[in-house]
Formats: structure tokens, C-alpha cells, sequence
């Protein structure tokens, strides 16, 4: 029902009225009004007197309580409160209208347009987060706590809280499912207490109803200021809405479509990725990361159960885009890489930190990886990088590998035992570096996928079989692979690549003097020290001191042992087993300070059992 100003019933100014703290929700506003006139009245009230509703009756209020008002109804609650028109607006959901949300063809009247908007809307239209110590100053909700984008409160550095610990529900104090009503509207609220229902079996009916009645300020409020990098997050998140702009893969956008972007880089981040790919995180956003992992996956195992006893096939439906999560330490979780994958400078760079998260998805969505941009509603700048990522899953041994025309007739001679994990440095500054220039992959990641593409040109491996033939992990094949040919791809370079790669082949196999690096890391896969004497032989004339058995001499045999058998250090019989992480750190640590003084006794001793001397003699 449209309503027009003429047709409100006459109501008096309010003479006494509170002033709206900034930033303050329409909801909060009323509560702090009805409880603060000289006589305080009950919220229901409160509403007939500023002419939102015309009776005092729950059922007058509309399904768009705190959301959005109708022209007319706006207006006369400006006027009655004395407030400016643009004041009010601000105090609305709706405020964010076309800058973090859509809500055209929403009305305020219409129940079932109000169910549709809180559907496909990334906000909350029945429930808010708050910041603990802010109501304790002010006693306010603010309105930017509806939208699940404003996870930390930046004034306080802290992480906003989402759940009463005394009624255990969601703070809002609005009928979940029942439209728009407030609950205990009949009574008089107070501000900045939690006014939902009690506990199951404590709460009362009828006229002996009373709300939970927590202090939200005794709410536990979690320190973020140990962790900058989620304050710098949601620093950058808040400063897209205050300037309705912001940059995508080095794109200006605007407000409301790089939300749209970040939305779908958090939807796919809650589908397929796990606590180890959201980076450093406080421990609870990590705990809340991983309990909602193991119930996304438990919830996949019994829909592939399923149809698995139905004969279906696929994944699990996409429902992370649409839905909006709860919790505050979730969204942090999420948003928090979100932002920083959408600061990569090109769409080649965006592509670059796609490609892992795409891999996830793909284990769980298991076919029809190319529908993941209408799944995720991935477009602009995210479209293009997905296309980007997912363009080497387009055949690359057709078009690159060992079914490729540029393969001749007979195929290559050499195999992948002929290859060496990291492919030659020389080789790979002079043939390929300068394809990967713009891009952030390091230097001995791309050698080693550059082994692995020359392996593939071999025969028809996976990439997880030619990891498998260079004794790389298995899991570095695949994700490794696909990040950096969607690079290529994303720069334009895919086809110098392949002719590059080829031309490298043709050399070997023109050669007849190939050397076998699988012999040689089986030969020297006991190689985890250089011999003492022979280490305090080459380290006593330079400026290296030896050190301790079982240090220096450890870490110049993982040296050794890479430029013998042209393997990746980290892989050495010297750096394996425990503390591995710890160990490669001490190993960059000689290699930074003491490698120069030893290297060329060292490349000797490299030459000498790559040759076949006896190192243990």
C-alpha cells in the first residue's frame, strides 16, 4: 500500500528527543528514543509516534523494519523527530543502496520483495554485529553492522561480536523469519542490551515475556592489534565504501561492483579452501575457519553417498555465493585473503593467486570447472583471470605437449630421466625468464615447471606423473603447472612458451650425450654431508669458518647435491625429515652468508661425483 503524507494520521513533534549517535541504525535510534523521553515508553509506542506505523499494533509494522521506508513515511518521521530527511536515509540499510548493495525493486511494504532482497543481498536484514567497547560508550548499533563486509571495529581494533553468550542467538533483536518485527516491541527497550528471546526453557509467554537482557557491552571483544594484516582488510574495505571506488587487478571500480568481486572470491574461498590457504590468522578465525571446513565436508560426503546409491555424479551444488554467513570470525577469515588477491596489480597477477583456490574447487566440484564463473558470478577482471586459469586445462598436450604438431614425426629421443628437477639455470634466464618477467613466480618454481613441461613433451603423462618421473611431490604437479601456464596464458605468452619449450627439445634431441639425472639422485641419495676433512679442506683457506659436524657441512652438501644432480635443493637427502621448514631457513641462511667464500670448492665437488668419483672416499 503506497501511503501519502495526507493521508498519516496528525501526530505533535516531538518536543524531546535524543540526538542519533553517527552512523547509528534506525532500530538502535528508536530504542534509544523510546527508553530516553522524560516518560519512557515502549518501543511499539515509540513507532506510532513518529509515524512509522499508524496503530500501536505489531502488525502494522512493515517487513522492511530497519531496511528501507516508503517516501511518505520517511518524511514524517523526519519531521516529527526533527530530523534532516538525508540524516534519517543515512540510518537505513538501504544507505548502502548502490554502493554495497542492490536493492533495486525492493518495497518496503511488500513482504515477498523484502524476502527476495534478503536472499540475494550480502547483508543481515534480521540480525547485526556490534562492537563490544563501542556500545559501551554509546549504547548505539551502528547500521554499517548489517553488512557482513564490517567484521572488525577499526576505532577499538577489535573483532566484532556476533552472538549473545547468555541466549546463545544472533543480536539483532528482529523475528528471524517473521519479516521485519522487533521482538518485545510491547515493551520499553533498553539500549545496548540484548533484547531476544531468553534460552529454551527460560522463556516465559504472554504478558510474563522478558528478553534475554544481556549487556552487550560485557561481550567479549577479541584483540586484533597482534594481527595487522585483518585490520589492513577491513581498512581497505571501509574505504571503498566511504570513496565508492576501489581497484581490482589494478582496474578502478566501482564501490558496488568491487564488493560484487569480493563476494564471489569469498564464496569460493568458503567452497573449496582450507585453514592452511587463508594465510596467517588469529587462532579463533583459524578454529572457526576449520570447524566450518569439517562440516562442509562431512556435508560433501554424504551428498557424493548419495549419489554415488543414486547414480548420480558431480559435487556438491553451489550454495556459498547466495547464502551470507553469521559469523564475524568467518567473514574475517575469508575477507581478509579476498582483499588481498583483488590487490594484484594485472589480471595476470590475479590469475597468478586464482589458480591455487581454483585447484580446491575443482577437487570438490569435481566436473564442470568451466561453470565456476556462473556459479560464483565471477565477472570483470575475475572473469578474465579465470579464464586465464583455466585455459592450460584446455588441452595443453594437445596444443603444447606430446600430442602437439610441434612434437615431430616419431617424437623426442630424450626422457624424463634426461631432465633435471630445475631445469638449467642458464638455460631458463636466457629461454623463459623473460616470458615470466612481469609476473611474481619465483625464479626455482618456474625452472621446475619448465622440467615438468619438458617431461610432458616425452609421452602422455598427467602432470602428476611427471612430477612423479622428476621425483618432485605429487602435489607439486597440477597446481604448480596450472599457476604458472595461466600466467602465460593471462600475459599472452602461451604460444612463445610452447615455441620456446620445443626448440629447447629439438636441442636435446639432437644431442647424444645425455646426462641421467635419475641415476644420479639414486647414486647420491645418501649424500646428506660433504666428508669432514673434505669440508675443512675447502672451507679453511676462505673466510667460511667450518663450524660444527653436522651444520655448515650439512648445508653444503644440500648444495652440492643440487648441482650435481640438477635437483632442488629443498628436496636433498641433507634437508630431509623433521624440522624440514626450520632447516631450509638455515639453509638460506648459508647461502646467503658463507656460499660465496665456498663455492668454487664446492662446484668442484659437484663435478667430481656428477663424474662418478667415489665422495666417500
Amino acid at each position: 500500500m503506497s501511503l501519502a503524507l495526507s493521508g498519516l494520521p496528525s501526530r505533535r513533534v516531538l518536543q524531546s528527543r535524543p540526538i542519533p549517535v553517527p552512523g547509528q541504525s534506525l532500530p538502535s535510534y528508536l530504542e534509544t528514543l523510546a527508553a530516553g523521553l522524560p516518560l519512557p515508553i515502549p518501543l511499539l509506542t515509540a513507532l506510532f509516534r513518529t509515524g512509522l506505523i499508524d496503530a500501536e499494533r505489531v502488525e502494522e509494522i512493515g517487513p522492511a523494519y530497519g531496511i528501507d521506508l516508503e517516501p511518505a513515511r520517511l518524511r514524517e518521521f523526519a519531521r516529527l523527530t526533527r530530523l534532516d530527511e538525508a540524516q534519517v536515509r543515512g540510518m537505513l540499510l538501504s544507505h548502502y543502496h548502490g554502493v554495497a548493495l542492490d536493492l533495486a525493486g525492493l518495497e518496503p511494504d511488500n513482504a515477498g520483495s523484502v524476502r527476495r532482497a534478503a536472499l540475494d543481498s550480502w547483508a543481515f536484514f534480521d540480525t547485526s554485529w556490534i562492537c563490544p567497547r563501542c556500545v559501551a560508550q554509546t549504547r548505539a548499533l551502528q547500521v554499517s553492522w548489517r553488512l557482513p563486509l564490517h567484521f572488525a571495529c577499526l576505532h577499538h581494533r577489535v573483532l566484532h561480536a556476533d552472538t549473545c553468550p547468555t541466549c546463545g542467538k544472533l543480536f539483532g533483536h528482529i523475528r528471524q523469519g517473521h519479516g521485519g518485527t522487533p521482538l518485545f516491541a510491547s515493551q520499553v527497550p533498553r539500549p545496548g542490551h540484548c533484547w531476544n528471546a531468553p534460552p529454551v526453557g527460560q522463556c516465559r509467554t504472554g504478558r510474563l515475556a522478558r528478553p534475554c537482557g544481556f549487556d552487550l557491552a560485557r561481550a567479549r571483544a577479541h584483540d586484533l592489534t597482534p594481527f595487522p594484516r585483518v585490520l589492513a582488510a577491513q581498512h581497505v574495505i571501509l574505504g571503498v565504501l566511504d570513496r565508492g571506488r576501489g581497484w581490482v587487478a589494478g582496474r578502478e571500480r566501482t564501490a558496488l561492483e568491487y564488493v560484487g568481486h569480493l563476494r564471489s572470491v569469498a564464496a569460493l574461498l568458503l567452497y573449496g579452501a582450507r585453514a592452511g590457504d587463508l594465510g596467517e590468522l588469529p587462532p579463533l578465525l583459524l578454529d572457526e575457519v576449520e570447524a566450518y571446513v569439517e562440516d562442509r565436508d562431512q556435508r560433501l560426503e554424504q551428498r557424493i553417498s548419495r549419489r554415488e546409491r543414486e547414480g548420480g555424479r558431480g559435487g556438491p551444488t553451489i550454495a556459498a555465493y547466495r547464502g551470507t554467513q553469521r559469523s564475524a570470525a568467518l567473514m574475517a577469515a575469508v575477507l581478509t585473503p579476498a582483499v588481498e588477491l583483488l590487490a594484484a596489480g594485472s589480471v595476470g597477477e590475479l590469475a597468478e593467486r586464482l589458480a591455487p583456490l581454483v585447484e580446491r574447487a575443482r577437487a570438490v566440484k569435481q566436473r564442470k570447472l568451466r561453470l565456476m564463473g556462473t556459479d560464483f558470478h565471477f565477472e570483470g577482471p575475475l572473469a578474465e583471470a579465470l579464464d586465464a586459469v583455466l585455459a592450460p586445462r584446455a588441452g595443453f598436450d594437445i596444443r603444447v605437449g606430446s600430442r602437439s604438431r610441434l612434437v615431430p614425426p616419431g617424437g623426442y629421443r630424450f626422457r624424463a630421466e634426461h631432465v633435471p628437477q630445475l631445469l638449467w639455470l642458464g638455460v631458463y634466464r636466457e629461454r623463459f625468464a623473460p616470458l615470466l618477467a612481469e609476473s611474481s613466480i619465483g625464479e626455482d618454481y618456474a625452472r621446475r615447471v619448465v622440467s615438468m613441461a619438458l617431461v610432458k613433451l616425452t609421452a602422455d603423462y598427467s602432470w602428476v606423473q611427471t612430477a612423479e618421473a622428476l621425483d618432485l611431490p605429487r602435489g607439486s604437479g597440477t597446481g604448480s603447472a596450472n599457476k604458472v601456464m595461466g600466467v602465460l596464458n593471462a600475459l599472452g605468452r602461451a604460444d612463445a612458451f610452447a615455441g620456446a619449450l620445443h626448440a629447447l627439445a629439438a636441442t636435446l634431441h639432437g644431442r647424444g650425450d645425455l646426462t641421467d639425472y635419475a641415476a644420479l639422485r639414486r647414486r647420491l641419495e645418501d649424500f646428506s654431508e660433504v666428508p669432514w676433512d673434505v669440508w675443512c679442506d675447502i672451507a679453511g683457506p676462505t673466510q667460511c669458518l667450518p663450524g660444527k659436524h653436522g651444520g655448515k657441512n650439512r648445508f653444503a652438501a644440500a648444495y652440492v647435491w643440487a648441482q650435481a644432480t640438477g635437483g632442488d635443493w629443498r628436496l636433498s637427502p641433507a634437508l630431509r625429515g623433521r624440522n624440514h621448514l626450520m632447516q631450509r631457513d638455515m639453509y638460506r641462511r648459508f647461502e646467503k652468508e658463507d656460499l660465496m667464500h665456498v663455492q668454487s670448492g664446492l662446484d668442484d665437488l659437484a663435478a667430481d661425483l656428477a663424474a662418478g668419483e667415489n665422495w666417500q672416499s
